[in-house]
């Protein structure tokens, strides 16, 4: 990886140089030439702002709706930094919401929203797809806003609507007309607002004009696109932006006017307001108080949840906005206003006011509202979701980690599903089933699925309340000179203006910001911000920290920067922000404590060319219910102490034909240890998995040879992923499929030559292809196991079975032989403990101490893994006080750790009598000693690996003294090492081997 990062260093800084000009045409054409996945069409963008100047001028939903017509029906946008796709069809709004509604379950929670929010404390709006939010939910629909409990809160609404119809009447009474007019808009605002923190709290709240202001000012920030948001790995856009002081000042009034709101409630509690217990007199407050204390949540209610449960905002701006709305197109069309008072007065004659038994019977008022709703949904882009997983819409591959918007609005308005759409038509939905429940496609205004507003009743109640009661007791008149088809229908939406101010502002402080860019970045740490990132070393425009790793492997120098810079540490590679933990307290917390945060793994732009469904084997797959089906397979079926047991003599058998091939060597001539090895550990792990030996086996070696090569690479599209350019320029793709099918047919003629060698009859779980097919037929799994997931598995058992146990045998020979007394004494207990035996058998091994010490020893010098292999930070957390962003790569640099001399005397020798008299082992709970990883997602094939270099290691003890060639003294032996899949030794070991046990004959 360090030759890689160098030459990327290099490559990157003549590419700079050459692509500002051509970035547009180059851009064109990758997505022409379509390379690493169809990604959804995009308009034309430039560097930097990307497609942001697009947006410039209009509301966004028009702006996304005028692009949409050009480019299709799901559009990938590049807004800054942040990767936003569209779906504007009721096809791709359904593949969302509905199809792959799963992948697209969660909340992307920006930089400014996470000041006001953190981690923990989110309501039912932002909290992100999961177990808690589950519970939130169903504390929602069931204890909150259900039909009953919206149904107890009658008499509230019917009080708050007495009370807005009295101020209106006492301003129409005025005699002059100039004064009768009334803001209909401030006091639908206010009636909202008091209908839900009545409800909410059992009574008004005194500083309610406060609250509307304190509600006004939040939406209008949320509503903003900051330079934080759109550039959220730049500290320097976080320097620069006024946003987090604005943001946390308004978090701290909004806390405090919750407080406030908390306790008046329980002060008119007290005073005696709770002379009654039945649910009709509880209050939404009263509820949440309760399920707090009863404490029967799997995860508890806290305090800081109960104050954003969201309902506050909801429950008020979305009802006031939509009878806004309505009122607006009703006095702008006065055939459809004329139509509605009259069915709504003949319904209620001789009433003297409304009521909600009435409200059922009023048929045409519905259509109202429904038609209203088409052309004006409150959020005409719904909330935002975030792509979980890499998945497919309408044939395009949305990335994972990527914004999406569901166009309502444009949808609503598409002549392709309405006819006359722009249009207020209420008669459309007259003889039709469509509704706002989630299961028509056109009409979403409340959105649909998993994350669909569970407070469509609760609004609803107060929008059709309101509304008959305007209608019934009022005509309505626009003022003086006023014509009904003037009326200004504009919309607000604060992002516009935010957006057109940004633009500027970006395009003015680019050609600026490049010089001081290392200044400015420092000054930014130093001044920390509320979140509190991990400590980085200096970086530099587009290449982040790549160059500190130019000139040295990836482990030693994260080592040597972890040691200037702490034992948790973030750095940017190219776009990548990677966490490294480097201590064996941050090790704890990554793969213990925080495990579930952080129990997934990253997919690279050039790894999901050869996974394109995110991985189908164990290694690779994300976390969820799929990969633990998996791993059951795995620990249950395939890799149990029985199923490891059972290949027993597979493991003599390829032993004693290694030991041979040692022997076969004329005396005193040199042997490559190394590649008999690495034929050895192929050899014995295909035999497991499909029953004998692979006649294609050194092919098989030279495709991993070149596999993991190619893996080890950080190629420039892994570096950039959000680049086409980087995809366009990059050879990488086309070398990274070529493997995929090559290996994908080696499999192929794997499975197929262990059915030719399988009697039909044959029906026994004789070797793991045999297990896992057994399993396909079975069927009685929740996710089928296709043939791309057995391939997967096998793919994943060869490269672990065979590139680990290869790299550790070769580590531990190399290290005896540098260290002779060591040698020596593993030798001379093998050698005594097996004294008259033939040849080395698996019950003899327990028996042998020291030789698990040299084993041990040489996995805390020489992991398999340096790193380990990378996690994916699934939800921002904390770890060591300091704030992992989600969607951070980590790794656990497990060979630091292990030198690390706070942990280990005489950390960089070979002395294995450390672990004489230590309970330290490799088995995941002492986190100064990982080699096989730790928690969830440690190495399941951890016996059938060390069962191979146990034997292994016995046999070539037993039966052979082994000597360097002339020339090469075992001080001097070159311990360098390389990086690939695992991490080798960069030379081939060439020994030269004595026999000293004659091999018994066959």
């Amino acid at each position: 990886m360090a030759a890689a990062a160098s030459s990327v260093l290099a490559y990157l800084l003549v590419v700079a140089l050459l692509a500002i000009v051509p970035l547009v045409y180059f851009g064109w054409v990758a997505r022409r030439r379509g390379e690493g996945g169809r990604l959804p069409p995009s308009p034309w963008g430039l560097p930097v702002i990307g497609h942001l100047h697009h947006l410039a001028g209009a509301l966004p939903h028009h702006a996304m709706r005028d692009l949409a017509r050009r480019h299709g029906p799901l559009m990938l946008l590049r807004l800054g930094e942040l990767p936003v796709v569209v779906a504007s069809s009721a096809e791709a709004a359904r593949e969302v919401m509905r199809t792959r509604d799963i992948e697209f379950a969660t909340r992307p929670m920006s930089r400014m929203t996470r000041l006001v929010f953190p981690a923990g404390t989110e309501g039912i709006i932002f909290a992100p797809y999961g177990d808690e939010w589950r519970e939130l939910r169903k504390v929602c629909t069931v204890e909150l806003l259900s039909a009953r409990r919206v149904q107890s809160f009658r008499a509230v609404r019917e009080e708050e609507v007495g009370r807005l119809l009295r101020a209106v009447a006492a301003t129409s009474s005025s005699p002059s007309p100039a004064q009768a007019a009334v803001n209909l808009s401030a006091l639908l605002s206010a009636y909202a607002a008091d209908s839900a923190v009545h409800a909410i709290i059992g009574s008004r709240f005194k500083d309610r004009d406060k609250y509307l202001m304190l509600l006004e000012r939040g939406l209008k920030l949320f509503a903003r696109h900051t330079l934080p948001d759109l550039y959220p790995s730049s500290r320097l856009a976080m320097w620069l932006s006024r946003m987090p002081r604005r943001m946390m000042q308004h978090r701290r009034e909004a806390y405090a006017f919750t407080d406030a709101i908390i306790r008046e409630h329980q002060e008119n509690r007290a005073a005696g307001a709770g002379d009654g217990d039945g649910d009709d007199k509880e209050d939404l407050l009263d509820v949440l108080l309760r399920i707090q204390r009863e404490g029967d949540l799997q995860f508890p209610l806290s305090t800081e949840r109960i104050k954003t449960t969201d309902m506050f905002a909801g429950g008020s701006e979305t009802a006031g906005t939509a009878l806004q709305w309505i009122m607006a197109e009703l006095i702008r069309n006065p055939r459809v206003m004329h139509k509605v008072q009259d069915e709504v007065r003949q319904t209620l004659a001789g009433r003297d006011r409304v009521t909600e038994d009435a409200i059922s019977n009023l048929n045409y008022m519905h259509l109202v509202i429904k038609e209203a709703l088409r052309l004006h949904p409150p959020v005409p882009l719904l909330l935002p979701r975030e792509c979980r997983n890499t998945c497919q819409v309408l044939g395009f591959d949305v990335p994972k980690g990527a914004m999406v918007l569901v166009n309502a609005w444009a949808i609503s308005r598409d002549p392709q599903y309405w006819d006359e759409p722009e249009e207020f038509i209420p008669e459309r939905f007259e003889d039709s089933n469509i509704d706002f429940k989630g299961t028509n496609f056109e009409y979403t205004p409340f959105g649909a699925g998993r994350r669909m507003c569970p407070g469509i009743a609760f609004g609803l109640a107060n929008v059709e309340l309101m509304l008959a009661s305007l209608l019934y007791h009022f005509n309505w008149q626009l003022p003086d000179g006023m014509d009904t088809a003037d009326l200004d229908m504009t919309e607000e939406m604060v992002i516009c203006d935010a957006m057109a101010a940004f633009l500027v502002y970006v395009l003015v402080l680019v050609p600026l910001a490049v010089v001081p860019f290392v200044y400015f970045n420092r000054v930014a740490r130093r001044r920390g911000g509320d979140v509190r990132l991990p400590p980085s070393p200096w970086g530099l425009p587009v290449i982040g920290h790549l160059h500190h790793l130019v000139g040295a492997l990836p482990h030693v120098a994260m080592r040597d920067l972890a040691r200037r810079h702490g034992p948790l540490m973030l750095l940017r590679l190219g776009e990548l922000p990677v966490v490294v933990a480097s201590s064996a307290e941050a090790a704890r917390e990554v793969m213990k404590t925080r495990d579930l945060d952080f129990a997934t793994r990253p997919m690279s732009r050039m790894a999901r060319l050869v996974f394109p469904e995110g991985g189908e084997g164990i290694i690779f797959a994300p976390y969820g219910d799929r990969w633990r089906e998996l791993r059951k397979i795995c620990t249950v079926e395939l890799l149990s102490g029985r199923r490891v047991q059972s290949f027993r003599p597979v493991r003599e058998e390829e032993a004693g034909r290694l030991l041979r091939a040692v022997a076969a060597a004329s005396p005193g001539q040199a042997v490559n240890l190394s590649e008999l090895l690495s034929a050895h550990a192929a050899d014995s792990s295909v035999r497991a998995i499909m029953g004998d030996r692979f006649r294609d086996r050194d092919a098989f070696l030279a495709m991993l040879e070149r596999g993991l090569k190619l893996f080890a690479k950080p190629a420039l599209p892994d570096l950039y992923p959000s680049s086409r350019l980087a995809m366009l320029l990059s050879r990488m793709p086309r070398r990274m499929k070529q493997h995929h099918r090559d290996m994908v047919a080696f499999l192929d003629a794997i499975i197929q030559e262990h059915q030719e060698n399988r009697s039909a009859a044959a029906d026994d779980d004789n070797d793991l292809l045999d297990v896992l097919l057994r399993i396909q037929r079975e069927g009685d799994l929740q996710f089928p196991l296709s043939s791309e997931s057995i391939k997967a598995t096998i793919g994943d058992m060869l490269v672990g079975g065979s590139e680990t146990a290869a790299t550790t045998l070769h580590w531990i020979m190399a290290e005896l032989v540098r260290n002779p007394k060591v040698m020596q004494k593993a030798q001379d207990e093998v050698r005594r403990e097996l004294i008259g035996h033939r040849k080395v058998t698996e019950d003899t091994l327990c028996r042998l101490n020291y030789m698990h010490m040299v084993i041990k020893e040489a996995l805390r010098l020489h992991p398999p893994g340096s790193l380990l292999l990378p996690r994916e930070c699934r939800r921002t957390c904390q770890v060591l006080g300091y704030d992992i962003p989600k969607g951070a790569t980590v790794f656990v640099n497990v060979s630091a750790i292990g030198r690390d001399p706070k942990y280990w005397d005489e950390a960089e020798e070979f002395i294995p009598e450390r672990f004489e008299h230590s309970d330290v082992d490799f088995k995941g709970t002492h986190f100064e000693y990982t080699p096989f990883g730790a928690g969830r997602r440690m190495c399941p094939g951890m016996a059938f690996g060390l069962a191979n270099v146990e034997l292994t290691l016995a046999s070539l003890l037993y039966h052979f003294n082994w000597e360097l060639p002339s020339g090469i003294h075992a001080e001097n032996l070159d311990m360098t090492e390389e990086m690939r899949f695992t991490t080798r030794r960069l030379h081939d070991l060439v020994l030269i081997p004595v026999v000293h046990v004659p091999l018994p004959t066959i």
